[in-house]
């Protein structure tokens, strides 16, 4: 019996899911059968954003512009609460972020 080879091109499509946000390696070995060996491809840095929901609408993270205050040396917030927020949201921010103390 003869033997072939056969030279051909393919595409391949993989899906990966990933279940949450982060930085991820992402990186495929194979096994090529011509040089009997394990290869790998070249690696892919992949940055997944969070899916933020704000009033039932998606909001991507760079639409987001926050402040960050220091909640202690604001004073007693009770007093102007509502000020400081309209003061924030004229300058043109979306959210605030709390220190932590």
């Amino acid at each position: 019996m003869e033997a072939h080879n056969y030279e051909f091109s393919v595409n391949l499509e993989f899906r990966i899911v990933f279940p949450e946000a982060g930085s991820f390696f992402v990186q495929l070995d194979y096994y090529d059968i011509d040089l009997k060996d394990r290869n790998f491809t070249d690696p892919i840095y992949i940055n997944v954003e969070p899916i933020l929901i704000l009033r039932n609408e998606k909001v991507r993270v760079k639409e987001i512009s926050m402040l960050t205050v220091i909640s202690r040396q604001m004073g007693a917030i009770e007093d102007h609460w509502e000020s400081m927020y309209d003061n924030i949201s004229q300058l043109g921010y979306n959210a605030i972020h709390y220190a932590p103390i």
